[in-house]
Protein backbone atom coordinates (compact mmCIF):
# COMPACT_ATOMS: atom_id res chain seq x y z
CA UNK A 1 0.00 0.00 0.00
CA UNK A 2 1.76 3.09 -1.23
CA UNK A 3 2.10 6.39 0.51
CA UNK A 4 2.97 9.68 -1.11
CA UNK A 5 4.82 12.66 0.31
CA UNK A 6 3.14 15.84 -0.79
CA UNK A 7 2.52 19.47 -0.05
CA UNK A 8 -1.13 19.83 0.87
CA UNK A 9 -3.76 22.02 2.49
CA UNK A 10 -6.04 21.57 5.50
CA UNK A 11 -8.99 23.52 4.13
CA UNK A 12 -7.48 26.83 5.23
CA UNK A 13 -5.84 29.46 3.03
CA UNK A 14 -2.30 28.83 4.29
CA UNK A 15 0.04 26.10 3.11
CA UNK A 16 0.93 23.36 5.56
CA UNK A 17 3.83 20.98 5.37
CA UNK A 18 2.78 17.32 5.18
CA UNK A 19 4.55 14.03 5.81
CA UNK A 20 3.68 10.35 5.39
CA UNK A 21 1.46 8.57 7.90
CA UNK A 22 1.73 4.79 8.02
CA UNK A 23 -1.53 3.04 8.96
CA UNK A 24 -1.51 -0.70 9.68
CA UNK A 25 -4.58 -2.95 9.84
CA UNK A 26 -4.09 -6.09 12.00
CA UNK A 27 -4.84 -9.44 10.41
CA UNK A 28 -8.08 -11.14 11.56
CA UNK A 29 -7.76 -14.29 13.67
CA UNK A 30 -4.64 -13.14 15.48
CA UNK A 31 -4.18 -11.32 18.81
CA UNK A 32 -3.69 -7.59 18.32
CA UNK A 33 -0.49 -6.06 19.67
CA UNK A 34 -0.08 -2.32 19.27
CA UNK A 35 3.14 -1.26 21.04
CA UNK A 36 3.82 1.70 23.30
CA UNK A 37 1.92 4.91 22.59
CA UNK A 38 -0.48 3.28 20.13
CA UNK A 39 -4.01 1.84 20.12
CA UNK A 40 -6.32 -0.28 18.01
CA UNK A 41 -8.89 2.14 16.55
CA UNK A 42 -12.04 0.80 14.92
CA UNK A 43 -15.42 1.89 13.60
CA UNK A 44 -17.40 2.11 10.39
CA UNK A 45 -18.39 4.58 7.68
CA UNK A 46 -21.95 4.03 6.43
CA UNK A 47 -22.88 5.93 3.26
CA UNK A 48 -26.50 6.25 2.14
CA UNK A 49 -28.58 8.32 -0.25
CA UNK A 50 -29.86 11.57 1.23
CA UNK A 51 -33.24 10.01 2.07
CA UNK A 52 -31.46 7.00 3.66
CA UNK A 53 -33.37 4.76 1.23
CA UNK A 54 -30.29 2.99 -0.09
CA UNK A 55 -26.90 2.15 1.37
CA UNK A 56 -24.09 2.77 -1.11
CA UNK A 57 -21.11 0.42 -1.36
CA UNK A 58 -18.69 3.26 -1.99
CA UNK A 59 -15.69 1.29 -0.66
CA UNK A 60 -16.30 -1.89 -2.64
CA UNK A 61 -13.38 -3.19 -4.67
CA UNK A 62 -15.79 -4.70 -7.21
CA UNK A 63 -15.83 -2.08 -9.97
CA UNK A 64 -19.04 -3.51 -11.41
CA UNK A 65 -20.84 -2.01 -8.40
CA UNK A 66 -19.69 1.47 -9.43
CA UNK A 67 -20.89 1.25 -13.04
CA UNK A 68 -24.46 -0.09 -13.26
CA UNK A 69 -26.15 1.54 -11.47
CA UNK A 70 -23.51 4.24 -11.00
CA UNK A 71 -22.26 4.18 -7.42
CA UNK A 72 -19.82 6.84 -6.24
CA UNK A 73 -16.31 5.97 -5.08
CA UNK A 74 -15.10 7.33 -1.74
CA UNK A 75 -11.38 7.98 -1.48
CA UNK A 76 -10.28 8.70 2.07
CA UNK A 77 -7.43 10.64 3.59
CA UNK A 78 -6.42 10.30 7.23
CA UNK A 79 -4.38 13.10 8.80
CA UNK A 80 -2.64 13.07 12.16
CA UNK A 81 -2.39 16.63 13.45
CA UNK A 82 0.87 17.50 15.19
CA UNK A 83 1.51 20.13 17.84
CA UNK A 84 1.99 23.69 16.54
CA UNK A 85 5.50 24.93 15.96
CA UNK A 86 7.05 21.76 14.58
CA UNK A 87 8.62 21.29 11.17
CA UNK A 88 5.76 18.95 10.19
CA UNK A 89 2.22 20.11 10.99
CA UNK A 90 0.40 16.95 9.96
CA UNK A 91 1.08 13.45 8.64
CA UNK A 92 -1.12 12.10 5.84
CA UNK A 93 -2.26 8.66 4.71
CA UNK A 94 -4.22 9.16 1.44
CA UNK A 95 -5.61 5.60 1.36
CA UNK A 96 -6.01 4.10 4.84
CA UNK A 97 -7.19 0.46 4.71
CA UNK A 98 -10.97 0.08 4.78
CA UNK A 99 -13.21 -2.89 4.07
CA UNK A 100 -15.95 -3.15 1.47
CA UNK A 101 -18.66 -2.48 4.07
CA UNK A 102 -16.90 0.65 5.35
CA UNK A 103 -15.51 -0.89 8.54
CA UNK A 104 -11.94 -0.15 9.56
CA UNK A 105 -9.42 -1.43 12.11
CA UNK A 106 -6.33 0.75 12.38
CA UNK A 107 -3.31 0.81 14.67
CA UNK A 108 -2.65 4.49 15.35
CA UNK A 109 -0.49 6.58 17.62
CA UNK A 110 -2.19 8.57 20.34
CA UNK A 111 -3.15 12.04 19.19
CA UNK A 112 -5.62 14.03 17.11
CA UNK A 113 -6.84 13.04 13.65
CA UNK A 114 -8.90 14.35 10.75
CA UNK A 115 -10.75 12.03 8.36
CA UNK A 116 -11.43 13.53 4.93
CA UNK A 117 -12.74 12.41 1.55
CA UNK A 118 -12.55 13.42 -2.08
CA UNK A 119 -16.14 13.67 -3.39
CA UNK A 120 -15.64 12.55 -6.97
CA UNK A 121 -17.91 9.94 -8.45
CA UNK A 122 -15.09 7.91 -9.99
CA UNK A 123 -12.59 8.45 -7.21
CA UNK A 124 -9.40 10.48 -7.01
CA UNK A 125 -6.35 10.43 -4.78
CA UNK A 126 -5.92 14.22 -5.02
CA UNK A 127 -6.57 16.10 -1.80
CA UNK A 128 -5.98 19.76 -2.65
CA UNK A 129 -8.11 22.30 -0.80
CA UNK A 130 -10.78 22.53 -3.49
CA UNK A 131 -11.17 18.76 -3.75
CA UNK A 132 -11.22 17.82 -0.06
CA UNK A 133 -14.18 17.49 2.29
CA UNK A 134 -13.54 16.97 6.01
CA UNK A 135 -15.84 14.26 7.36
CA UNK A 136 -14.94 13.98 11.03
CA UNK A 137 -12.31 14.52 13.70
CA UNK A 138 -11.31 12.16 16.48
CA UNK A 139 -8.78 11.68 19.27
CA UNK A 140 -6.85 8.58 20.31
CA UNK A 141 -6.29 9.09 24.06
CA UNK A 142 -3.00 7.98 25.66
CA UNK A 143 -4.71 5.83 28.29
CA UNK A 144 -6.69 3.52 25.95
CA UNK A 145 -5.55 0.33 24.24
CA UNK A 146 -8.63 -0.13 22.01
CA UNK A 147 -10.76 2.82 20.89
CA UNK A 148 -14.21 2.56 19.30
CA UNK A 149 -15.07 5.62 17.19
CA UNK A 150 -18.68 4.72 16.35
CA UNK A 151 -20.36 4.60 12.94
CA UNK A 152 -20.04 7.75 10.87
CA UNK A 153 -23.28 8.05 8.88
CA UNK A 154 -22.81 9.95 5.64
CA UNK A 155 -25.85 10.96 3.59
CA UNK A 156 -24.98 11.98 0.03
CA UNK A 157 -26.95 13.76 -2.66
CA UNK A 158 -26.60 12.02 -6.02
CA UNK A 159 -28.32 14.65 -8.18
CA UNK A 160 -25.24 15.63 -10.17
CA UNK A 161 -24.16 12.01 -10.53
CA UNK A 162 -27.49 10.96 -12.00
CA UNK A 163 -27.48 13.83 -14.50
CA UNK A 164 -24.06 12.74 -15.81
CA UNK A 165 -22.85 16.31 -16.25
CA UNK A 166 -19.28 16.67 -17.49
CA UNK A 167 -16.48 14.11 -17.67
CA UNK A 168 -16.36 13.57 -13.88
CA UNK A 169 -19.71 14.12 -12.16
CA UNK A 170 -19.61 14.91 -8.44
CA UNK A 171 -21.87 14.22 -5.51
CA UNK A 172 -22.58 16.33 -2.44
CA UNK A 173 -22.48 15.32 1.22
CA UNK A 174 -25.84 16.32 2.66
CA UNK A 175 -25.54 15.26 6.31
CA UNK A 176 -23.06 13.75 8.75
CA UNK A 177 -23.85 12.08 12.07
CA UNK A 178 -22.34 9.48 14.40
CA UNK A 179 -24.08 6.43 15.88
CA UNK A 180 -22.81 4.36 18.82
CA UNK A 181 -23.46 0.63 18.41
CA UNK A 182 -22.35 0.08 21.98
CA UNK A 183 -21.39 -3.36 23.22
CA UNK A 184 -22.40 -4.95 19.91
CA UNK A 185 -19.41 -3.27 18.26
CA UNK A 186 -17.01 -4.78 20.82
CA UNK A 187 -18.69 -8.19 20.45
CA UNK A 188 -18.02 -8.12 16.70
CA UNK A 189 -14.46 -7.01 17.38
CA UNK A 190 -13.86 -9.96 19.72
CA UNK A 191 -15.17 -12.33 17.05
CA UNK A 192 -12.57 -10.91 14.66
CA UNK A 193 -9.56 -10.96 17.00
CA UNK A 194 -8.81 -13.45 19.83
CA UNK A 195 -7.63 -10.59 22.03
CA UNK A 196 -7.36 -6.81 21.81
CA UNK A 197 -5.38 -4.28 23.86
CA UNK A 198 -6.86 -3.05 27.14
CA UNK A 199 -8.35 -0.86 28.40
CA UNK A 200 -11.21 -0.40 25.95
CA UNK A 201 -12.86 2.96 25.37
CA UNK A 202 -15.55 4.59 23.28
CA UNK A 203 -14.42 8.00 22.03
CA UNK A 204 -16.90 8.95 19.30
CA UNK A 205 -15.85 10.77 16.16
CA UNK A 206 -17.06 14.36 15.90
CA UNK A 207 -18.70 14.94 12.51
CA UNK A 208 -17.75 18.10 10.69
CA UNK A 209 -20.46 20.75 10.71
CA UNK A 210 -22.26 21.07 7.36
Amino acid sequence: MGRTRSRAFLLVPVALLGACLSVASPRPGRPVEVGAGKALVFGRLRVTTADHGRELRVFSRDWAEHVIPPEPVFNLELRQIHAPGGAVEYSSSPSPPIEDDGSFHWILEQGDYVLASNPRAYGSSGFAAGDTTVLARFTVPPWAGTVYLGTLRIAVELGELEKWKGPEPRYEIARLSVADDGEQAFTLLRSRYPSVPEPRATVAMVPEAR
